[in-house]
């Protein structure tokens, strides 16, 4: 849904233009995701059963370890001592899905949504004869919320915004020549925050999960879902500045035109791919017993501030032997300078280089 509207502000000099475009998205998630039963089966069925998964920990057929994590006991809400299981409430911890039926499939349920809003603005002024001025602004902001985690506290909100500003500036000096300046931004923000964000896994349940992993950054999160982890951190601003500028010439029977471009590129990046890390277990009997198999974290988090400049100049001529024959010949010649980034965080392989890799940008910390 939307409008625009747009009139003379001063009669043939002065004019405006204004448009909005609202967009509202709501996707179901009906996918499902396998979780354990939070009650026993007949028969017993320890792979799908935490109930049945407790007993057999402690009737020593899953193995020598026949005791119960603590932790992993008040992660699922199982009372060691009885082999039940509670669901969560705001002093009795359950991450788990609570399931008491008989079916291992499990329907999240959180739908998806995505509350768009798009602006521009445009105005025109004509000073002169001779001069003519024009700006431009556009605004895109978007919320988007995941949906579809196994718990709701789990999805993740995404916030993005584009901004494009551009401005001209029309030169007419006489019937032969002409000179047109553009410039332009066009840059966005955009971040993704674990549903969790906020919380301190060490704090004690709801405002946390009694988990102390070392992590005292609460806008961290902890994870995406049950030791799935995500994506997640800020990227931007950034975006290009154009600076554009054309020259048009009429010389008797040849239209001469060129022109130089300018881009200056800005990229910054914070995302976090896998940052939270991962534990894995076998099977359900040894998440019980507190006995991973594998795990993972990264050993760095991504972190980019990357620059580059591009150049552009051209000439052309159009030129009109005859009234039949027309020739236009032109060249342009482009520059894209390699991207660098203002830590010096970028290398790249050189074989006569001592072990193969070279620093990139070097000395352009003036550039930033």
């Amino acid at each position: 849904f939307g409008g625009t509207a747009g009139g003379p502000i001063l009669k043939d000099k002065l004019f405006w233009f204004a448009g909005y475009e609202g967009l509202r998205v709501k996707v179901g998630n009906p996918s499902a995701v396998t979780v354990p039963m939070s009650i026993g089966l007949t028969p017993a069925d320890p792979n799908f059963s935490m109930v049945d998964a407790c007993n057999a920990v402690k009737s020593g057929s899953a193995g020598a370890i026949t005791t119960i994590s603590p932790l992993s006991a008040q992660l699922a809400g199982l009372d060691p001592a009885t082999c039940k299981v509670s669901p969560p409430t705001d002093s009795f911890e359950n991450v788990f899905p609570y399931n008491p039926t008989t079916s291992k499939n499990f329907y999240p349920g959180s739908s998806a949504t995505q509350p768009l809003n798009n602006g521009v603005g445009k105005g025109d002024w004509n000073l002169s004869e001779s001069h003519h001025l024009s700006g431009y602004y556009f605004n895109s902001t978007s919320t988007q919320f995941s949906g579809g985690a196994i718990q709701p506290y789990w999805n993740v909100a995404g916030y993005s915004k584009t901004v494009v500003m551009a401005g001209g500036w029309t030169w007419i000096a006489n019937s032969s020549l002409v000179n047109d300046l553009r410039v332009g931004w066009g840059g966005s923000t955009a971040s993704s925050l674990p549903g969790d964000v906020g919380k301190l896994p060490a704090n004690p349940w709801p405002k946390g999960y009694g988990l102390n992993t070392g992590v005292t950054d609460p806008a961290a999160g902890i994870v995406d879902g049950l030791g799935v982890p995500g994506t997640s951190g800020t990227r931007g601003p950034q975006g290009q500045l154009n600076i554009k500028d054309t020259v048009s010439y009429l010389r008797g029977n040849h239209a001469f035109k060129f022109g130089f471009e300018h881009v200056w590129v800005k990229f910054d990046n914070a995302t976090s791919t896998d940052a939270r890390g991962s534990v894995n277990f076998p099977s359900l009997t040894a998440f019980l017993q507190g006995l991973p198999d594998s795990g993972n974290i990264r050993s760095s988090i991504q972190l980019e501030n990357d620059r580059a400049r591009w150049y552009a100049a051209f000439v052309q001529d159009t030129w009109r032997i005859s009234p039949r024959l027309t020739l236009t010949p032109g060249v342009r010649y482009e520059y894209a300078g390699a991207p660098y980034d203002i830590n010096k965080h970028i290398g790249t392989f050189d074989p006569s280089a001592p072990g193969g890799i070279v620093q990139v940008g070097s000395g352009l910390d003036h550039a930033r």
